[in-house]
């Protein structure tokens, strides 16, 4: 049924979607990926993966990279990991203050109005399953190289 009314969306380019999937490591984000869009067809779909800003996304503003890369219409983008990040990780590191902090919050939430947003929901993994997703990453060599310590298990 998605691949179908993708293809739809696609034809008419009337609308776009934008999927935002952020969760912990290990918690199957490009599994759900490759499950729930197996049989749309990939000129409807673009997906981008977001991690430590390059040199040129840290010579713009923070919401740069994500604004470029959101969705023309006609098109389903997905966001594995995303915006969000810009505030946790940094927030976490205390690596910007709370003054800036809130400021972010209010530009994305600005960002976002610009935008037709969904509501979220989640889908959790239970430890079990994450700790085996580990696992198995240090035993496939085109996985070895990400980077994750005892304590993402």
């Amino acid at each position: 049924r998605i691949a179908d009314l993708a293809d739809v969306m696609h034809a008419e380019k009337k609308h776009a979607l934008l999927i935002v999937l952020q969760a912990m490591d290990g918690s199957g984000k490009d599994s759900v990926v490759k499950k729930v869009f197996e049989d749309v067809n990939p000129v409807a779909i673009t997906t981008v993966g977001y991690n430590k800003p390059t040199e040129e996304e840290f010579a713009h503003d923070f919401l740069w990279r994500i604004h470029k890369n959101t969705p023309r219409k006609g098109m389903i983008q997905v966001f594995v990991r995303s915006h969000y990040e810009d505030i946790l990780v940094q927030r976490v590191h205390e690596w910007i203050d709370e003054e800036r902090v809130s400021n972010r919050i209010d530009a994305i939430n600005a960002f976002e109005k610009l935008l037709f947003f969904a509501p979220f929901f989640s889908c959790p993994t239970l430890g079990a399953t994450r700790k085996q997703r580990f696992c198995n990453r240090g035993n496939r060599p085109c996985r070895n190289t990400l980077q994750y310590s005892s304590l993402s298990i």
